[in-house]
């Protein structure tokens, strides 16, 4: 049962397939009919020359739009590589300042502070250790 299934769906992808290649062949075949179609027209016709000058005049003014689009986006480069020199890196240099500063804190901290509270705390669990020793001796 299930052998004669994988069979009908296999014939189906084929059918697919073909039909997809018939539309593809027709497709290029229109194509190719419109393409030879505005040749001969174009060969024949003398509305020719006034077509080729309207795409000639077209060029001109896509070439010139691109100039002008060209020119602006090289000033926003050179705003953007400004913008960054000028107010991107001062940002940067006081966040590497207050990052040393923040170092030099926590090593004042450290000095100050943790250092002495881990020596007494040592000096208080010496002193319980030998008290703990002395009621042992005494036992």
């Amino acid at each position: 049962m299930d052998e004669n299934k994988v069979e009908v769906d296999g014939i189906a992808g084929e059918e697919t397939d073909t039909r997809t290649k018939v539309i593809v062949i027709v497709a290029a075949l229109v194509i190719i009919a419109a393409l030879v179609g505005s040749i001969i027209f174009l060969l024949t016709s003398e509305i020719t020359p006034v077509i080729r000058d309207i795409f000639i005049i077209l060029l001109g003014a896509e070439l010139f739009l691109i100039g002008v689009l060209s020119v602006l986006l090289i000033f926003q480069i050179t705003r953007l590589v400004n913008m960054l020199q000028h107010e991107i890196q001062p940002v940067l240099d006081a966040a590497n300042e207050t990052m040393a500063t923040i170092r030099g804190t926590a090593v004042f901290m450290s000095e100050t502070l943790t250092q002495p509270v881990i020596k007494a705390s040592g000096f208080v669990a010496s002193i319980r250790q030998g008290l703990n020793m002395l009621k042992n001796i005494t036992k």
